[in-house]
């Protein structure tokens, strides 16, 4: 009879306890969800190595060659994986440049950025489909990483200064979302916004 007791425990406990997360955000290799209620974004990261005046941007294919460029203040881009050759990671000098990789309405700027933070800390179910290679970064020392959560640079800030710049950053794992002050010399992705 005790035996029976203990079983009929185990079994209520493990068909009682939900192990699945229903706040779950998700990475797979489809394309992005882009449609929040503040900002809509286009469905797959930036992949351009020119400005919009069709100048090219710096292709660092070495650390050494980002810390040289970034030394210098250079915009610059590399991959995110240097052997498949796949994801563009920029450095924050390619969001000063004059030349502008994009439109001033594909930006996302600081007050949308904290638009949307407030969404996605409030919002119940969110499902984000990141792409390959959407959580790698390049270090200011200009080795890539994968730090396991999405960062993506902030374009118009007031918080730029001694070397720093804004990035939205979305910790999958944790579901956590903030801005955050981060080295220019750092590479990351850069997601549009939809015209």
């Amino acid at each position: 009879m005790r035996n029976l007791g203990l079983f009929l425990l185990l079994f209520l406990l493990f068909f009682s306890c939900d192990t699945t997360s229903k706040n779950k955000l998700e990475i797979s290799e489809k394309k992005i969800t882009s449609e929040f209620n503040s900002v809509k974004f286009e469905s797959a990261l930036l992949e351009k190595t020119n400005f919009l005046n069709g100048d090219a941007i710096e292709q660092a294919q070495s650390p050494t060659e980002w810390k040289a460029l970034c030394a210098t203040k250079t915009p610059a881009w590399c991959y995110a994986d240097e052997k498949s050759k796949k994801g563009i990671l920029y450095n924050y000098y390619v969001l000063q440049d004059k030349r502008k990789i994009l439109d001033e309405s594909q930006q996302l700027n600081e007050i949308q950025a904290k638009k949307l933070n407030a969404e996605l800390l409030e919002s119940k179910n969110i499902k984000l489909d990141l792409g390959s290679n959407s959580t790698m970064q390049r270090s200011f020392y200009g080795s890539n990483c994968d730090i396991i959560f999405f960062q993506t640079w902030i374009f118009k800030s007031d918080n730029i200064n001694k070397n720093k710049a804004l990035t939205m950053v979305w910790d999958l794992k944790r579901r956590q979302f903030r801005i955050d002050s981060v080295s220019m010399n750092n590479g990351f992705r850069i997601w549009a916004i939809k015209k």
